[in-house]
């Protein structure tokens, strides 16, 4: 009967083994599916991210490009008044008007001449008329 017995419990052993090892595959392999979840989703973050600065970077030169070309502009203006000290309305206007047309995200250059207080009266009698 010892025999019996000892067949008996390695009957009962086995299923403990088996269920064992089926816990362990099972274990491994869920570890390793989420080891690759992880691995996949950092990988694929860093993708997003890659895209997403060369999108930013992509518009801050384009950004930076428009800022530089409307200092240009106004750098031309500067220089219509150095060349010339007595830059009137009409002169102004001629000179800003293929600016105004070329760039239609410029509104408006206004001419806003520098007029000393001895000289208002007279230079408002003129812009009246």
């Amino acid at each position: 009967m010892q025999t019996r017995e000892g067949h008996i419990g390695n009957r009962e052993a086995r299923p403990l083994q088996r269920r064992a090892s089926i816990a362990i595959v099972v274990s491994i392999g869920l570890g390793l599916t989420v080891f690759a979840y992880l691995l996949v989703a950092n990988w694929e973050q860093r993708i997003i991210d890659s895209e997403l600065e060369r999108r930013a970077n992509n518009h801050a030169v384009v950004l930076q490009k428009l800022i530089d070309q409307h200092g240009q502009m106004l750098e031309s203006l500067a220089g219509l008044f150095v060349a010339s000290k007595d830059i009137d309305r009409s002169a102004f206007r001629r000179f800003v008007e293929p600016i105004l047309g070329k760039h239609p995200e410029v509104q408006a250059y206004s001419w806003n001449p520098r007029v000393p207080h001895d000289q208002r009266a007279a230079f408002e009698a003129v812009a009246r008329e």
